[in-house]
């Protein structure tokens, strides 16, 4: 029922009447006077006390039509209106999670706005959680609020004139949840008889350790409906048929409506809870011991009663969120099923697993863990088909909670049988194909099919497929050896099978060639071959009768038929008949050796020895075992001591020993079979020394030379001696004979060279001795790794100079040349190893004389580091392949095909450094093919392919109004395509100002710029043959609404507002012929149809006229600029002490800035100075003036300032107060006079002031001011005094009283709150009157709490309910005498709950609430400010309301002064909170972004330090685009750090980031760079290059606060 409102009103009034008022109408009522110059509000608040308040439907206000229609066009204006009781602003709503957040508000304007509801952000579309409606007011209504609703809601109105909005924090607060209480009472108490459906029971709240007895709490629940939640079994048919098959049409409906009755059954349950929360609340009882033992032997549930406490929470917590869901799930019985959710949130959140909406209770077949971090898994084993249900996760802490849903499905498997075995089939040798097939009783059967046991496979011998139920094997183009067994198994139970024999019948075997003779050269190879009918015939090959095996002497072959034996190496044993056996088949033919004939390879020669010598004569035929004979002069030779005939394979040699000149003859050799005959000449020589050999000396390692000079020439049969011994010569040690000269060189000496030498000729010698001094390795090599293609230098260093230094690897002496470079420098030796490659990896050594050092040499890479990566590319586009080597010198060829490639304009090769790179500029079919790269032995290959490129989006029609930008836009199936062309009617177009082309990977685009209707045509894309059209139309702008004339004050702002046609027109503003561009000064907006020029801070020069150009249309308006100045000063004030002195002056324009000035300091608003603006009209009102206001006073407004002077005047007392005395019962008069009238005045009583009653009456008429007492007593007595600001007079009042004893004196009382206090006493004399006073005050008896009775000579005063404020001392008189006590007053223990926040910080005149909430109703409540209680008659700004157990202290307008600690007491506890009043200040950025530089596929992270008076609002952007949070980004905020986390970053995301944090004060933005590292690919052929880690960026000093994390981060690059 809605309660009837009436307002009534006339021009200047209005009247607002609730004639019934109920509880619901409790609430904040708000008056709103509006017309063109502004608005005005005020205020109050209606509590309406009521002793039980039932819910009531929300209450609609009903607005007369017409009441807020403007009659001139007016921008939108809201008004948010209050829909919760208690609220007293819309900044902040709390909602308990599940309930409704209700929103509404009023707008005006005309035309009629359009009204957007938003939250977090997010635009809010009418739904079932989201009802929206319109009765002339606009609400929003949030059904079942979650925890991820929190946040801020705004509504916005907006309409060509202008926009406006509102915004309210929605924060979403968890419910008490009581049903952990009520699940916990045992089965029996619900077994107790009750009626059906219903049940009744005691709670008893248990004693906490040290509580007393009677401390005991005893709460009874009234009885109520007992809600049962029937368990469906999961036997039931009905569970069975909606869990029959997933592919079932209505299968997850069937479930989702199982789960969807148990929610509601559960909401059902949650509203029973609401409805008797208050009675769990526990009502505060006592009850005796035996019946609490008594309720425990029935079994009463007995509960402590905790409260609930408030959770705090932090800006650092995060409700959990959940990354991967939980899935459904199809299983078989007896199998283990697992769900798997990810969840992250801060504190970490714990899981609950649900089934059919039921907690999930751990065992040992069903359970769940945390295998990783932020991963739960619930694992369910052994499934049966009763297991099929609904699962759910919920995620919970103490910032809220998530969950997840998903179904499990348990499937019986259906026997698996063939209904169609498969079949014996026959076929030919070389028949087409064969085919079996076989029938399943269920269709999608996986099977797989095995020959002889063995499974085949699809391809070139076997084509296998299945339709629904029957699968088909085909074998093709049939073999001997396909004749085998074929067999089909299902592939989940290969005991189910089906198999079927396939016969192939053989042709006729038949010799189509037979096998022919062959005469084969010795030595050579022979060949016999036959071919059969048939592929699969066998055969055998003999020699005579004896069976051939295969061997190196005999190889056979058998291949489609053809049959070879080839005899290698064929002699005269194998001579003779072979024969190929098949069967009953046989062929033979013979083999027949031809022999080779004998050739002289080397004949005799001429030959001159020396006498004694030995005579050496050779001949060297073709062929070995050649018979022949020796001949001297004619006559044969026979062997003998001296003479040695020798025959070595086919060389046959005569040696004669220590020859003379009888030996001297004709030699010959002849052999008679071949008619070959040879012949030379020996001539024997006698030698004389002519020159004998000298000493020599020599260092080790250099060259040394023994020298003789004989008789005859060119004489080689000499013999050396080295201390006796023949030597040997060798590569080091050559014996050279030049001319008569014999020589001995040793190219390198050795340290054993040392010795006696003799050289030997014929029968005469010659001696002489060699010395070699000994050479050291001062220095020795040193192992070199390096790659293929580098070069590698030893370095070594010896004793002496002048070594000639002998390399040597793998014991091969290395000689200069391209390959290798040897150095020497005095006692340095080095040697080069260029372009070192794999097989030159090994032990390198350096030789001076017999002295050696030797290093390894590993090569441990290719020459090639990074190997090239296959290439594809769309034709025409750019192709590029790279590799790099080790060697940045190291030359290289480019191979295509295996061939060297031709370079031209379009492939060209470049070199940077160590990377080597082949460009293809403009990529052709006909460039397909593998490319390598080789340096030498190494070589790297790569496959470029060329696809052909397509239109995957074509281009669209486009509409556009004038001067807006046409975008055509094309995508291909391939990026930076090269070669495309954009015409219009058939020409080109090119970049321009009119034109931008544009191609960014695979889309191209076409913008036209400024478009007007000459641009309407048709555009076509082309590519080669690929070509798109599309047709561009242009519609023409008109202009709605022109900007007008604007009047504007200097130093204010000024706007210019118009409306277009059309949405998101380009407008350009020009003044003075100058285009105006956006700044500090001049803001240009634009919101669709509308568009605005602000102009701040205007001066002078801003005066003109101004131009909107829209295309060709263009409208103007003039701004004039007024200075601000003072039309009526301020006066001089003269006010005596005491009163208000007011400043007034009047100024040019309405509502404008202003400032007070006392005495050149700012006066800030307080209990003293009170300032206020009406109109054009500004006060300064000064209260209770002293004489320190008087002073020079200044206002200022704008550029122009005022002065005025206060003159405070003391108060004079003309006529001062006289001593009095007085008789009891008598009435008496202070009076006295002053200078003034109107002043401010006080009476004092002993120093006490007096408050004015129907006893003591305070009287002022004009000049003269006047106390009167009436019924004087002996109390009244002492000195009483009147003050008026520093004027004082005092006088003395002596009272003349009957002398009466107190028999019974009253006693001091110390008692707890809210009891009552008895002061009793007893006087000498029967029926007197006696006065009672506190503080020496007299009691106020009007007051019901003070009870007075009298009995003859007893008195007592009775103080009810005592209160804290009731402490103090107590008096009681009777005629002269008086009786004292105190009055002790302990507080209650009353529970202050703890605040949400102990620190509030507010803006300067901004309000600020406390709020503290008690465990009881009725509690009297003080409140202290910095440790001084709050004196709420005289502090006006401060309004302090209890409702029930909240107790709240309002300051309405908060000055700085205010800050600071704010202590309530209630009882004997006290808390407090602190209250910092902040100045607003601009943003400020205290630490900057800074650039990141991350590898792709990590995540980034930009920080920024903020601070600002309010709390700035932070946006980021990148690429001035504004970013939004979601799963690629998030906003993280702790304290006064934002930070922008990129949860994974790649290529594209390298982009300039902004940061944006603006408040009502200001704006201030950081920026930075991001740079995305793509990390290096290595070809899986080649090894990787090895690398040690390198700290990239080191870890840095941080300072943090207590409490706060601290982070420390190094970026590390490893390989």
């Amino acid at each position: 029922m809605v309660t009837p409102f009436r307002i009534e009103g006339t021009k200047g009034e209005a009247k607002f009447q609730i004639p019934s008022p109920a509880g619901s109408d409790s609430a904040w009522y708000t008056a709103t006077a509006i017309n063109k110059a502004g608005r005005d509000t005020t205020r109050c608040r209606v509590n309406v006390e009521v002793d039980f308040s039932a819910p009531q439907a929300e209450r609609k206000l009903i607005i007369t039509r017409g009441t807020y229609k403007a009659k001139d066009i007016a921008a939108p204006e809201l008004e948010p209106l209050h829909m919760r009781y208690g609220q007293e602003q819309w900044e902040e709503a709390r909602v308990f999670e599940g309930d409704i957040a209700r929103f509404r508000c009023r707008v005006t304007g005309y035309p009629a706005p359009k009204v957007n509801w938003y939250i977090n952000g997010q635009l809010i579309r009418k739904s079932k959680r989201y009802r929206l409606r319109y009765d002339g007011i606009y609400y929003l209504e949030i059904v079942d609020i979650k925890s991820y609703d929190q946040g801020e809601v705004r509504v916005v109105a907006d309409n060509p004139l202008g926009t406006t909005e509102h915004t309210v924090k929605l924060e979403i607060q968890q419910k008490e949840d009581f049903r952990s209480v009520l699940r916990r009472a045992p089965e029996k108490a619900a077994e107790a008889a009750h009626e059906t459906g219903r049940t009744g029971f005691d709670v008893v709240k248990v004693d906490r350790p040290g509580e007393t007895p009677q401390d005991r709490e005893v709460v009874k629940l009234r009885k109520t409906q007992r809600i049962v939640h029937e368990k469906t079994s999961e036997e039931t048919d009905e569970l069975k048929s909606k869990f029959k098959r997933r592919t079932e049409e209505g299968f997850y409906e069937s479930i989702s409506a199982v789960e969807f009755k148990s929610r509601r059954r559960d909401d059902s349950y949650e509203d029973l809870l609401k409805k008797t929360k208050d009675e769990l609340l526990h009502h505060l009882k006592e009850k005796e011991e035996a019946e609490r033992k008594l309720l425990e032997e029935q079994g009463k549930v007995t509960i402590p009663t905790i409260k609930p406490e408030r959770v705090q929470l932090s800006p650092s917590m995060e409700a959990p969120k959940i990354l991967e869901r939980i899935t459904s799930k199809t299983v078989a019985p007896m199998d283990e099923v697992r769900f798997q959710v990810r969840v992250v949130g801060r504190p970490e959140p714990e899981c609950q697993w649900f089934k059919n909406g039921i907690l999930v209770e751990k065992s040992d077949r069903i359970y769940w863990y945390w295998p990783e971090d932020h991963v739960c898994e619930l694992v369910i084993r052994d499934v049966t088909v009763e297991d099929s249900a609904s699962i759910m996760v919920k995620a919970m802490n103490v910032a809220g909670e998530a969950s997840s849903h998903a179904f499990l499905l348990v499937q019986a498997k259906a026997a698996v049988s063939f209904t169609q075995n498969l079949e014996d089939a026959t076929a030919n040798e070389k028949d087409t194909m064969v085919t079996f097939e076989c029938e399943t009783n269920e269709p999608f059967v996986k099977v797989k099919w095995l020959k002889n046991n063995m499974e085949i496979f699809s391809g070139d011998k076997y084509r296998m497929h299945s339709d629904r139920k029957v699968h088909f094997l085909s074998v093709l183009i049939i073999e001997i050896k396909d004749d085998a067994e074929y067999t089909c198994v299902v592939v989940d139970d290969e005991n189910i099978r089906t198999s079927a024999r396939l016969h192939v019948e053989g042709a006729a075997l038949e010799l189509i060639k037979h096998m022919e003779s062959i005469e084969v050269p010795e030595t050579y190879a022979g060949e016999f071959e036959v071919e059969l009918s048939r592929e699969d015939a066998e055969g055998s090959w003999f020699f005579g009768d004896k069976e051939l095996s295969p061997s190196s002497k005999y190889v056979m072959s058998s291949r489609r038929g053809r049959h070879t034996l080839s005899v290698k190496d064929v002699r005269k044993v194998d001579q003779g008949k072979y024969t190929f056996v098949c069967g009953d088949l046989r062929t033979s033919a013979s083999l027949k050796m031809k022999l080779r004939p004998v050739t002289l390879m080397q004949p005799l020669t001429d030959l001159t020895v020396c006498e004694g010598d030995i005579a050496q004569l050779e001949v060297k035929f073709s062929q070995e075992n050649v018979e022949g004979t020796w001949m001297k002069n004619g006559q044969a030779i026979s062997a003998s001591d001296r003479v040695h005939i020798v025959i070595d394979k086919l060389v046959h040699k005569l040696l004669v020993e220590n020859v003379t000149r009888e030996d001297a003859a004709s030699y010959s050799f002849v052999v008679p079979a071949q008619d070959i005959s040879t012949s030379g000449k020996l001539s024997v020589q006698t030698i004389d020394i002519v020159v004998p050999l000298k000493d020599v000396s020599s260092i080790e390692g250099t060259k040394a030379v023994l020298e003789a000079k004989i008789s005859a020439q060119d004489i080689g049969s000499v013999k050396w001696y080295h201390n006796d011994k023949l030597l040997v010569p060798s590569d080091r040690i050559q014996a050279v004979a030049k001319g008569a000269k014999q020589r001995l060189v040793f190219t390198r000496t050795y340290a054993s060279d040392e010795g006696h030498y003799k050289l030997v000729v014929g029968k005469v010698d010659t001696s002489c001795s060699l010395t070699v001094e000994k050479v050291h390795i001062v220095k020795h090599m040193e192992d070199k790794v390096c790659s293929e293609s580098q070069n590698v230098t030893f370095n070594v260093e010896v004793s002496h100079d002048g070594i000639d230094p002998f390399w040597t690897f793998r014991n091969q002496q290395l000689k200069p040349g391209p390959k290798y470079k040897m150095e020497s420098k005095g006692k340095a030796h080095s040697l080069t190893v260029i372009d070192a490659m794999k097989d030159e990896e090994g032990q390198y050594m350096f030789h001076a004389g017999e002295k050696t050092s030797s290093a390894k040499l590993t090569v441990s890479g290719g020459a090639i580091t990074r190997p090239l990566q296959d290439v594809t590319v769309a034709e025409s586009q750019t192709a590029e392949l790279e590799c790099e080597v080790a060697n940045a010198n190291a030359e290289g060829k480019w191979l295509k095909e295996g061939q060297p490639l031709d370079f031209s304009e379009n492939v060209v090769s470049e070199v940077k450094g160590a990377v080597r790179r082949l460009i293809i500029a403009i990529t052709r079919p006909q460039d397909v093919g593998e490319y390598s790269y080789q340096v030498a032995n190494s070589k790297t290959t790569a496959n470029l392919r060329v696809e052909a490129v397509k239109i995957k989006k074509t281009l669209r029609n486009q509409t556009v109004t004038e001067t807006q930008e046409a975008v055509f836009t094309l995508e291909l199936t391939h990026p930076d395509v090269k070669g495309s062309q954009w015409i219009k009617n058939g020409v080109e177009l090119q970049n321009s100002d009119k034109y931008e082309i544009i191609t960014e990977g695979m889309v191209h685009t076409l913008k036209v710029k400024n478009c007007n209707t000459q641009d309407e045509c048709v555009y076509s894309f082309k590519l080669g043959k690929l070509s798109a059209n599309a047709r561009l139309n242009v519609e023409t702008i008109k202009i709605i609404k022109k900007i007008k004339d604007v009047t504007s004050l200097s130093d204010a702002t000024a706007s210019f507002e118009m409306s277009l046609s059309h949405d998101d027109i380009p407008v350009k503003w020009m003044f003075k012929g100058v285009e105006l561009k956006s700044s500090d000064k001049c803001k240009i907006l634009a919101e669709r149809k509308a568009h605005k020029l602000i102009l701040q801070n205007v001066d002078s020069s801003n005066a003109g006229e101004y131009t909107a150009v829209v295309g060709h249309l263009q409208c103007s308006a003039v701004l004039t600029v007024e200075a601000l100045r003072v039309t009526k000063p301020m006066n001089n004030v003269e006010v005596p002490e005491t009163q208000v002195a007011t400043f007034e002056c009047e100024v040019s324009h309405f509502n404008v800035p202003s400032m007070w000035l006392k005495d050149g300091v700012e006066i800030e608003m307080s209990e003293k100075f009170r300032i206020v603006v009406q109109g054009k009209l500004h006060q300064l009102k000064i209260m209770n003036t002293s004489r320190n206001d008087s002073a020079e006073y200044t206002f200022i407004c704008g550029n122009d300032k005022v002065s005025a002077t206060l003159t405070v005047n003391p108060v004079l007392i003309t006529s001062m107060l006289k001593d009095l005395n007085a008789q009891e019962r008598d009435t008496i008069t202070f009076e006295v006079t002053v200078n003034y009238e109107g002043i401010t005045y006080k009476w004092l009583k002993n120093g006490v002031e007096i408050k004015s009653s129907d006893r003591c009456q305070v009287r002022s008429r004009q000049l003269t001011h006047s106390l009167t007492i009436r019924n004087v007593h002996f109390g009244d007595g002492g000195e009483y005094q009147f003050v008026a600001g520093s004027a004082a007079s005092a006088a003395n009042l002596f009272v003349e009283a009957r002398v009466i004893e107190f028999t019974k004196k009253i006693k001091d009382i110390k008692i707890t709150e809210k009891k009552k206090a008895i002061f009793e006493c007893e006087v000498s004399e029967p029926n007197i009157q006696v006065m009672w006073m506190k503080d020496g005050q007299e009691l106020d008896m009007s007051e019901e709490r003070y009870i007075v009775t009298a009995e003859k000579y007893v008195h007592r005063l009775m103080v009810q309910t005592v209160r804290m404020s009731d402490a103090g001392e107590y008096s009681v008189v009777a005629g002269s005498s008086v009786s004292k006590a105190h009055l002790t007053v302990e507080g209650r223990d009353i529970r202050i709950s703890e605040p949400v926040e102990r620190e509030i910080t507010v803006l300067e005149k901004h309000r600020a609430t406390f709020e503290f909430e008690v465990n009881e109703d009725d509690v009297e409540g003080h409140w202290l400010r910095n440790g001084v209680e709050i004196q709420f008659s005289v502090e006006e700004r401060f309004n302090y309301v209890a409702i029930r157990k909240l107790h709240r202290l309002t300051i309405s307008e908060t000055y700085r002064s205010d800050a600071g600690e704010y202590t309530f007491i209630a009882g004997k506890n006290r808390t407090t909170m602190h209250l910092r009043v902040n100045i607003p200040e601009p943003p400020q950025i205290i630490r900057h972004m800074e650039p990141q530089s991350v590898e792709a596929g990590k995540p980034a992270r930009f920080s920024v330090q903020v601070s600002g008076v309010p709390q700035p609002q932070v946006s980021w952007f990148k690429n001035s685009q504004a970013l939004s949070p979601g799963f690629k980004c998030k906003f993280l905020h702790e304290g006064n750090e934002h930070s922008l986390l990129l949860i994974e970053v790649f290529p594209e995301d390298a982009a300039i980031y902004n940061c944006e944090a603006k408040n009502d004060y200001g704006t201030a933005t950081s920026t930075a760079t991001l740079n995305v590292e793509v990390s290096e690919v290595v070809s899986p052929d080649s090894a990787a290059t090895v690398a040690p880690p390198v700290v990239i960026s080191p870890i840095a000093s941080t300072t943090t606060r207590e409490g706060e994390p601290a982070r420390f981060q190094c970026r590390v690059r490893w390989r």
